[in-house]
C-alpha cells in the first residue's frame, strides 16, 4: 500500500508503527481496511512493464501515479535500449575494432 496525500503519492510503505488520531501506534500496518483507507493508504495496482523486446531493451519501473479518477495508485515504467555489448564487438568506440574472427 501506498499513502496519497493531496493527489500525490507521499509513503510508499505501510509503518509498524506510526501515528493515528494524533496518538503513537504500534501495529500500524495491522489497523483495519477502511481505517488505513481513511489515512490515506491504496493499494497499489502493477500490471508489470509493456511489452518490449528483453534483448534489446529493459523497462525500469520509473513511479508510481495516483488517478484520481479510478482513486488508485497504478506503477509507471519506461523501456530502454540495452547498451551495447563489448563482448559480443558492439563497441561504442570505432577505434576499439571489431573482435578477431
Amino acid at each position: 500500500m501506498m499513502r496519497v496525500e493531496n493527489g500525490e503519492v507521499v509513503e510508499r510503505r505501510l509503518p509498524r508503527s506510526g501515528t493515528f488520531d494524533g496518538r503513537p501506534v504500534s501495529n500500524y500496518h495491522r489497523l483495519p481496511v477502511d481505517t488505513l483507507y481513511a489515512e490515506g493508504w491504496r493499494d497499489v495496482t502493477d500490471d508489470g512493464p509493456p511489452e518490449h523486446d528483453p534483448e534489446t531493451h529493459y523497462a525500469r519501473r520509473t513511479g508510481y501515479v495516483y488517478d484520481p479518477d479510478t482513486d488508485t495508485v497504478t506503477a509507471t515504467y519506461e523501456v530502454v535500449e540495452r547498451p551495447p555489448d563489448p563482448e559480443q564487438g558492439d563497441h561504442l568506440d570505432p577505434q576499439i575494432g571489431a573482435p578477431d574472427a
